[in-house]
């Protein structure tokens, strides 16, 4: 193993001296078995304990690991990778999508009983209508001869499908879905591909589902807790310590989750039931159709798990939960009843083989090598080794955006010697971003002075601490001060016109989620121009402020097409600089006019490099953004930070000791109301800045004025107490967070889409205009990805990626 890793390490180190080479070099063949796929990641591995037990949505690299290796109930089926015109930027023939049963064998809905997952053949011909077969699907063109989109989502006739247009409508107006499993279908396999195991073979069946979504729900510290308490179960204390040591699985209450959908939870866990049953618990009909997709299609939440191995072994599961903490513990501490199995995992290696007794088509991968960088390097060097591996065939796939310009130019030149397709990033329940602006900083130990905590706070450093009273000791122009100085800079200027600037946490892929949805927006990155409206204050009065109509941050990004724009210094300075410049100096010189004696503003400005290379091009940048400061006021003296190891991380985002903050929260559901109504219940000290500013912004009716409806639904109930110590405030609401939530979620229930997105404004103003390298997303809908000749793989539709799918020629 070490003898094949110093062979792969010295051949890209070859071809990183060679670089001159011209990149029409001849095409080597190292890997010589085509039924082997071999992927380059520059990160870290992310398998970790209990790898399985991730939840998807937390990471892209492991969720396309389970939807090879989970057990499902079903599946989205691709078929074909697109071809494509890239002269005329059309899809000639799309990725044919369809739902597709594994372990499934039907799905009754309500009294609806859907069968099959047959589909209808697709013929891309033009045929007159009139004479078209009845028995095909003629799929209507976009534009000339082609598509839009690189995929198509292919029905059925037949209204017993899960592919008919019934099985939708009948999931939108869902009392009860009953799922029965095929038990006879195939067994359990070890990390060896063995089948007997303790000299048997054991077939999945339905009480393997009921035990993996149970497991998944035991991941929450709280549901272990009261499953517990509820079986009489006492937990082991060592192994719980341990366990709660792997932090990235006690956060997802699966439990809540499933409640907010208005499941009966424990019917679904009834191991007595011979079917998978989701029922109401209100006993009225829901619209199911996100709660279906992510059950069974996104998440691996309801993945099986050996019921009758794990039975065997800790006899009932109901008296100890052993098994919960030992089972996946490592690779080799689970099995596998699905198209792969995982067979060596190592630092810098995840290997899988294909499970034969599941797949029996030829035509696929037989086996998967997951490589990684255990030290990031930058992307210049990655993409240059990458490239040169790519030509002598040591790995399969190659990520267009990692090259540089002269590599994507030749490449698009000779783009018939390569086999060009798509990919897409999706991000729909991870955070964009965990750092906010942190509106007031409690630790003992600051990274400002007096000077800066006096004009953003409103006290001393010595004076912020937990028992500091945001709401009396906050003025209007403490507010404007912070608001100010993250609006000063261009951050179009600072990324090089490198894509968009997304400075919010909400994910980019976020569904719009409202009784009015926008035809034209469907995710919130098609609606950036109104979710990126910053509060610029205008004018500063004692008990009022005033601020910018209809400011738009995407005018900065027009500067950077000016003729000027070769001026650094010009581009780095906000389109609304004259103004932001005037109501900070006027600030800061009242400061001083009251503080003659005081000292510089001097504050650190964290940026967060765990994942990005700090370079000349941007200490560059960072220098001209402080000589940009002092020419405003020469008082201003801000101080970059570079964050490049996790000690200075939890030191300045995590301590309470800076100006921005780690304010991490998960996304029960990925739509827009789940992010709205967590964001604000699960930040005190958001709820805090929207009520103050809302009793400063009287004149200005625009401003916050559904957040402000919020406010005052939420002050109604009394939940929230106004006690002058903050530390106990802030206890006090987050032992009501489901409750404050449930709140919010039910007057969201009630407004506009645009509505909700002047919410989402109004949380990125207060929060997200943070200074970063990391605030930029694409919005052009798809990127290019080059695969080995012989490769043909269907796109992935919505983050969803099916190595299973993919067919070698």
């Amino acid at each position: 193993m070490k003898k094949n890793i110093l062979i792969l390490s010295s051949m890209l180190a070859l071809f990183t001296m060679t670089s001159a080479i011209s990149i029409s070099c001849k095409f080597n063949n190292f890997n010589e078995d085509k039924k082997k796929y071999i992927q380059k990641l520059n990160i870290a591995n992310p398998y970790l304990e209990y790898g399985s037990s991730i939840p998807n949505f937390k990471n892209q690299n492991l969720k396309e690991i389970n939807l090879m290796t989970g057990a499902k109930v079903l599946r989205i089926y691709s078929k074909n990778q697109p071809k494509i015109d890239f002269r005329d930027n059309i899809v000639l023939r799309p990725t044919e999508l369809s739902y597709k049963f594994e372990y499934g064998n039907s799905i009754q809905i309500n009294d609806k009983l859907f069968n099959s997952d047959d589909k209808l053949n697709v013929d891309y011909q033009n045929i007159e209508l009139n004479k078209q077969d009845p028995n095909k699907y003629y799929p209507s063109k976009d534009k000339g001869n082609g598509f839009n989109n690189p995929y198509l989502f292919v029905p059925s006739k037949n209204s017993m499908s899960i592919n008919s247009k019934e099985f939708i409508e009948s999931l939108r107006k869902a009392k009860n879905i009953s799922i029965s499993i095929n038990q006879r279908k195939n067994y359990w396999i070890n990390w060896q591909g063995i089948r007997n195991i303790n000299n048997k073979v054991h077939w999945v069946n339905v009480k393997d589902f009921k035990l993996g979504l149970l497991r998944m729900l035991l991941l929450n510290k709280n549901f272990r807790r009261s499953w517990a308490l509820k079986n009489n179960i006492t937990l082991n204390k060592d192994k719980e310590q341990e366990f709660l040591k792997q932090n990235q699985l006690n956060n997802f209450d699966l439990f809540e989750y499933l409640k907010s959908y208005n499941v009966d939870v424990y019917k679904l866990l009834d191991f007595n039931d011979k079917n998978l049953s989701i029922c109401s618990a209100d006993n009225i009909e829901h619209d199911w159709v996100d709660l279906f997709n992510n059950l069974f299609i996104h998440s691996n939440y309801i993945d099986a798990m050996p019921y009758e191995i794990i039975n065997e072994k800790y006899k009932d599961f109901l008296t100890n939960l052993d098994w919960f903490y030992e089972y996946d513990k490592t690779f080799k501490d689970r099995y596998y009843a699905s198209y792969y199995f995982i067979n060596e995992v190592n630092v810098d290696e995840i290997k899988l083989l294909k499970n034969f007794f599941y797949d029996k088509n030829k035509k696929s991968i037989s086996k998967i090598d997951f490589q990684f960088n255990t030290l990031l390097i930058s992307k210049n060097t990655f993409g240059m080794q990458m490239y040169h591996a790519f030509l002598q065939n040591i790995v399969t796939t190659l990520n267009f955006d990692d090259l540089d310009i002269n590599q994507q130019q030749e490449i698009l030149h000779k783009y018939n010697d390569f086999n060009i397709s798509y990919t897409r990033n999706v991000s729909k329940n991870k955070l964009s971003n965990n750092i906010t602006i942190n509106w007031m900083p409690t630790a003992n130990k600051k990274f400002f002075n007096d000077s800066f905590s006096m004009l953003a706070y409103g006290l001393k450093v010595n004076q912020l601490n937990k028992n500091t009273n945001i709401n009396k000791i906050l003025k209007s122009k403490n507010i404007a001060f912070l608001l100010l100085i993250h609006q000063l800079i261009n951050q179009y200027g600072m990324l090089a016109n490198q894509g968009d600037i997304w400075t919010s946490q909400a994910p980019s892929d976020l569904d719009i989620s409202s009784f009015d949805s926008g035809i034209n927006y469907h995710v919130l990155k098609d609606s950036m121009v109104n979710i990126f409206k910053p509060l610029i204050p205008k004018s500063v009065h004692e008990n009022s402020l005033d601020f910018i109509d209809n400011s738009y941050y995407l005018a900065n990004k027009k500067i950077l097409n000016d003729l000027q724009s070769s001026n650094l210094d010009y581009k780095l300075k906000s389109a609304y600089f004259q103004e932001i410049s005037k109501q900070l100096n006027d600030i800061i010189k009242k400061f001083y006019e009251q503080y003659p004696d005081a000292a510089d503003i001097e504050f650190d400005i964290p940026l967060n490099f765990l994942n990005l290379q700090f370079n000349n091009q941007r200490q560059n940048v960072l220098e001209h953004i402080k000589t940009i400061f002092n020419a405003v006021n020469k008082h201003l003296k801000p101080n970059f930070v570079v964050i490049d190891d996790l000690a200075k991380y939890d030191l300045y985002f995590n301590q309470d000791a800076s100006i921005y903050c780690n304010n991490s929260f998960e996304l029960l559901k990925s739509n827009t109301k789940e992010f709205i109504a967590t964001a604000i219940a699960k930040n005190y000290k958001l709820f805090l800045i929207f009520n103050k500013i809302s009793s400063l912004t009287k004149s200005n009716s625009f401003i916050l004025e559904n957040t402000k409806k919020i406010l005052n639904e939420l002050n109604k109930t009394k939940l929230i107490t106004n006690n002058e110590i903050f530390n106990k405030n802030l206890e006090d609401y987050n032992k009501k967070f489901f409750i404050i939530k449930s709140i919010i979620l039910k007057y969201l229930e009630n407004i506009s889409y645009q509505d909700q997105l002047n919410i989402i404004n109004d949380i990125n103003s207060l929060l997200s205009y943070t200074f970063s390298f990391e605030n930029i997303i694409k919005t052009v809908g798809f990127s290019k990805v080059i695969y080995q000749k012989f490769i043909n793989k269907p796109i992935s539709y919505d983050g969803l990626s099916y190595l299973q799918d993919i067919v070698i020629e």
